[in-house]
This record gives structure tokens, sequence and C-alpha cells, in this order.
């Protein structure tokens, strides 16, 4: 009989089985089942499970075939999966293994998106009401919290929150359906300082492998004449999240009536939700930038988030408007950094505001962006990617035509440097291997992306998916007018839907991995 390091999974609903009553699993001899926590046999628990509301029964044990019963019935189902431990000799006799190999885990991000703006509440409104639909990836979690941050990142630098803000928070696994409190150190109502990033106690229900969305309602108010600044979603309002505020509004996180608010326009939601138990060999990955991964003119979706959202953890930190020469100062990024804690890959995409806004060379960027690197790593990450920079470009017929765009002039001939910083990109961000300095394209001998020492394990051509030939700095075009864009800055919608493609989610995979 095989050995397994890791179980496997039924998550389903037994055919028959009542909704909120004990049901007792057992294996294939009428024993009562090994069932453990999670897939990675942390812990054994008892033979007894329940459905969660919508009838869904998950557990895990060693691959094989169970009985679930109850009173008056029972049902066969299938627990598929897992991992047979190759180094353990084979078994036979009856019962489960109980060997397990100790898998390293931490606490990293799931989904999330820190909110950077430069909006604040006015004054009046003393409470707001959000509700959020989490996107999750297709896979198994241990315990989830929320991530709550009173703060805010603009431009060149970030800010505390003005004021404390109280907060009530729920879950469900519907928008309309029951939900559960959220609590921090065991209060249900909890004060997030300005400034504080602070993480709830694991929430009161289990997401199962392939549970699509995961709903949370927050409650924030301060008191009467304080301000805060909003926290807000990814994504479209009335779609993706929703919200009402007041003054005097009321707590409506338990309220089991339908929200489908869109009147307010100061959300305060999570900035992220994190996985206790998160394997270090799962991708968790870091999304750096400005307002191109930021999503600007795309429903603060983006590329980044495109390519990730709803396949892998990810945590985004891209601010609009900012630069790397503004992150590269610690006083400027530093709740950026901290919000990106857990993660183990990063996904890397400044240079455009730097090229134009503040005027600076390919070389000067090129050793700003190694700098951002290399922090990441030293912070514990494995490495990440870098991506190409995309065209910026004026146009006389709204970005319809070719002959009727130009690649930008201002600042320090920002076209040439552009393709100077994807060049090098393209030759693997080469590095003298002694100083670890940036070496110029074409080195020979040169430290390339993907080589020990490093910190960039590759890079991701972005430019390409929407650039008409590489380095021509024009956008490509379908005739009609603000195709990929509208400013010649930012994609819209359909330029981040190309480039998300260039995110190869089976790379981030097996570098996690390896």
């Amino acid at each position: 009989m095989a050995t397994y390091s890791q179980a496997g999974t039924y998550s389903g609903t037994p055919s028959g089985a009542p909704v909120g009553v004990s049901l007792r699993v057992v294996d294939a001899t009428g024993s009562d089942a090994v069932l453990y926590t999670d897939i990675y046999k942390r812990k054994t628990v008892g033979p007894i499970v329940r459905a969660n509301p919508a009838g869904v029964v998950t557990f895990f044990a060693d691959p094989g075939t169970y009985t679930v019963q109850w009173t008056g019935g029972s049902t066969t189902v299938a627990v598929t999966g897992g991992v047979v431990d190759t180094s353990a000799p084979s078994s036979s006799g009856s019962g489960s293994s109980t060997t397990a190999t100790v898998v390293s885990t931490a606490l990293a991000p799931i989904c999330g998106a820190y909110h950077s703006a430069t909006e604040v509440s006015d004054g009046v409104v003393t409470g707001v009401n959000t509700m959020v639909r989490f996107q999750l990836p297709p896979t198994q979690f241990g315990a989830l919290r929320l991530r709550f941050t009173n703060s805010r990142a603009a431009s060149t630098s970030e800010s505390d929150g003005p004021f404390p803000v109280t907060i009530k928070a729920s879950v469900g696994y519907t928008a309309n359906g029951t939900w559960v409190p959220v609590r921090l150190n065991g209060s249900s109502t909890f004060t997030i300082e300005g400034g504080a990033d602070v993480q709830t106690d694991p929430v009161s229900i289990f997401p199962t492998a392939g549970m699509q969305y995961l709903y949370v309602k927050t409650f924030a108010s301060v008191t009467a004449g304080q301000t805060w600044y909003p926290q807000s979603p990814e994504g479209v309002k009335g779609t993706d999240w929703w919200c009402s505020q007041s003054n005097g509004e009321t707590d409506l996180t338990l309220s089991t009536a339908t929200f489908n608010a869109t009147s307010g326009n100061m959300p305060f939601a999570p900035s992220a939700v994190v996985d206790e138990y998160s394997p270090r060999t799962r991708p968790s990955v870091a999304l750096v930038g400005d307002s191109i991964m930021a999503g600007i003119n795309d429903t603060n979706l983006g590329f980044g988030i495109r390519a990730l959202r709803g396949v892998m953890p990810y945590q985004r930190t891209a601010v609009s408007g900012s630069t790397v020469f503004h992150f590269t100062n610690p006083l400027n990024s530093r709740r950026r950094l901290n919000m990106m804690r857990g993660c183990n890959l990063f996904i890397e995409e400044y240079g455009t505001n730097d090229l134009v806004a503040l005027s600076r060379t390919a070389a000067q960027i090129q050793a700003d962006r190694l700098y951002i690197w290399q922090v990441l790593v030293a912070r514990g990450m494995r490495g990440g990617y870098a991506t190409t920079l995309i065209p910026r470009t004026t146009s006389t017929d709204s970005w319809a035509t070719t002959a009727n765009q130009t690649p930008l002039t201002s600042g320090s001939n920002p076209e040439a440097n552009r393709v100077a910083i994807n060049d090098w990109i393209r030759d693997g961000a080469p590095l003298d291997p002694i100083t670890r300095a940036v070496a110029a394209t074409g080195t020979s001998g040169a430290l390339r992306a993907g080589a020990t020492g490093h910190p960039l394990l590759g890079y991701f051509e972005v430019a390409d998916t929407v650039e008409t030939a590489r380095n021509s700095g024009l956008w490509k075009v379908n005739g009609t007018a603000n195709y990929l864009t509208n400013d010649g800055i930012h994609p819209t919608a359909a330029g981040n839907i190309l480039m998300a493609p260039a995110i190869v989610t089976a790379t981030l995979t097996a570098a996690a991995a390896a």
C-alpha cells in the first residue's frame, strides 16, 4: 500500500447528505477514517465532518474510496490527488498511512491591492459599508486572514491615515448568504490607528479548492469631524465591489439583506486576503510598479492582475504616478514593502514616469531598478521578473493610426532611453560578476538573469504585445480610436488583455517550486 507525503482531497456534495448535521467518514475497512487538517498532513483530526451552507463537504485523507455516513443513510465518495512518498517503503495492511513530510509554510498574500490615491473623506460622512468579492486561485488554503491598512501611497510619498478607523467585518461564501464575523484578538470590533497594518484572526469559514470567490463586508467608521483615506478594491464597482456611505451610516456586516449599493465613493476594504499556511513552494507574487501596473484606464485591474487573478496568489502594491527613483528611498516605500511580506516572487514594471517626469537616463533607471530587485530578494523573495517598458506617444487621431503617432520627446530623449532599457532587460539585465553593478548590454561574461547571484529569474516581454514592432515606439492600431490606449501612456482594457499573457504563470509556478 502506498505511503503519501501529501493527502488527497474530497470536496463535493455527497448524494443525499443532509446540511447542518454531523457526518462520519469511514474507510474501506469500515473503521473511522484518518483525516488531516490540510493536504500537508500537519495534524490528524477526527472522522466527523459537516457540509458548508452550500452543501459542500470537504476533507483531506489519503487517496481512496470512503463512505460518508449519517443517521438513516450513507454514500460513497472518492478522495483524489495526493503525492506518493517515493522515499518511503511500501506498506501493507489496513488503515491509512500516518507517514508525512514537513512542508515549510509562511503567512502569504492570496489576493489584494494596496490603495494608491490622493482622495480623503469629507469630514461629514462618519461611516461606510463596503462589500468586496475576492476572486480566489484554484488552490487549497490553510487558514485565511484579512489584512487591513490605514495609510496610502501617492506618486512621491506614503502617508499614515489621518485618524483611527474603527472596523467591523464579516465573511461569506456568497453575496446573499450567511455572514460570519471577523475578529482581531478575539474582538469583532477593532480600531486601526493611522499607519497601522493589521492581520485579523483566522476567519471562521474554510474556502475549498475550486471556490471562486470569498465575499467580505467591512463597516468602517470615524468620530464626527474626522476623515479617512479610502481603501479601494480592484475591479468594477457594482460587479466586484459595492459601497454606501453617510453621516450616521450603520453597520450592515451581518445583515442578510441584499447589499448592492454603488452610491459610495470612499470605500474601506481589506488590502489583502492572506493564507496563514501558504506552502513556500506555492507562488505568491508581488506586483510592483506605477499606474500601468495599477490598471489606470482598466477599472484598477491592469495586466498583472488580469494575468494572475483567479490563477495564483498575488499582492499588488503599484502606485499611480510613482517612479523607481522615489521607490528607492525607504521613507517613500516602506509601507508597500511591508505589504509584500510573505510574497516569494515579484514582477516589477517601473520606468515610464522616470523617463518623462524626471528626465532620467537609461543608466540611472537601470541602477534604480536593480536596487529594487536586490532589496526584494534581501527581504526573502526567491527572485523576480522585470517587464519591458511599453510605448509612450502622442496622437492627432486618438491612436487610430500609426502615421499620426509621435513618440514622446519631452524629457531627456525618453524613447531612446526606453529602447536602451528594454534591450538591457532582454539581454538578461547583465551585471558585473564582481561588483554586481549594471553592465552594458552585450557584455561578455556578465552575470545574467537566472544565474546564481542575480536578483532576476527572467523577464516578461509586455512591450512587444502592444508595439507595432520591437522598438518602433508606436502603439498597435486597428483603425478605431483609442483601441489599445486613449492617452498614449496607459493601456485600455483591450491593451491590458493583450499584455496579460506575457506573464507566463507556468514560469512563476516552476520558480516558486524550485
